[in-house]
């Protein structure tokens, strides 16, 4: 009997140093890297495909091919949906109506509706932040969704601290002073929770009420409205903001914004 080969780094292809194969590999990588100097344009275009391909990558992750695949199209059909809108789309607030529109409206309607599975925070960045009408590509829009959807369940089941607390409290309130300035914040109630959703970052969070999402599946501020039990989740909603605005007018001086 034959004693079985031994499979070299070439056999499993890997690149060995000295070949020919190295080489031209070699040269390919230098010809894309004085390309990308040449043309820092080239290089963020790279970056913004490998981006959208990681990004359809996760939402495929765990899920049955053909259903991901289903909402893949879906968001595919909303992205050129929200193009036909794109003249209302120059602000944040122009762009949170139009995924609220495309929520409401557009999605139960698409023969793909059963296989869509994003909360509202999730499908607003799919949006905005991916394709052409991403940022970099027709507007300014900054991302907010799946980063902040990690870090609040990162956070999930932590102490946190008075000034942690104060300070989502200062944010809340100046986010509903600037949707609502005249006061009247409850009747805006969606598009301030769609604001704090957009301001929610890994990096400076607005985290959602502890047990909103363990207790009530509520992953994000939006979806207390946008749920099955919009009124229970209205007035939970009205209940977490109307906290952080007194604790906000408690501790002023200890505010960070």
């Amino acid at each position: 009997m034959d004693k079985p080969t031994k499979q070299g780094p070439a056999d499993l292809g890997l690149r060995v140093p000295g070949t020919d194969e190295y080489k031209r590999a070699d040269e390919a990588l230098e010809a894309i890297r004085k390309a990308e100097e040449a043309d820092p344009e080239l290089k963020r275009k790279d970056q913004k495909r490998n981006a959208d391909l990681q990004a359809a990558y996760n939402r495929f992750c765990g899920r049955n091919p053909s259903e991901a695949g289903r909402q893949e199209d879906l968001l595919r059909d909303a992205r050129k949906y929200a193009e036909s809108y794109l003249a209302e789309a120059s602000s944040p607030e122009g762009r949170r109506k139009i995924t609220r529109q495309i929520w409401n409206e557009f999605i139960p309607k698409h023969p793909n509706r059963e296989a869509f599975r994003l909360e509202f925070a999730r499908l607003h960045t799919a949006i905005w932040d991916e394709g052409y009408l991403s940022a970099g590509e027709h507007s300014n829009y900054t991302e907010f969704g799946m980063a902040a959807t990690a870090a609040k369940s990162d956070r999930t089941g932590r102490k946190r601290g008075p000034e942690t607390d104060y300070k989502t409290a200062a944010r809340v309130a100046e986010i509903v002073e600037r949707v609502a300035p005249d006061g009247d914040w409850k009747s805006k109630l969606d598009d301030v929770l769609m604001a704090l959703d957009e301001a929610n970052t890994l990096d400076n969070p607005i985290p959602t009420p502890r047990t909103w999402k363990p207790k009530h599946g509520y992953r994000d501020w939006y979806a207390a409205v946008a749920s099955d039990t919009a009124a229970r989740g209205r007035h939970m909603a009205i209940e977490a903001i109307k906290h952080h605005l007194k604790r906000a007018k408690e501790q002023p001086t200890q505010t960070i914004l």
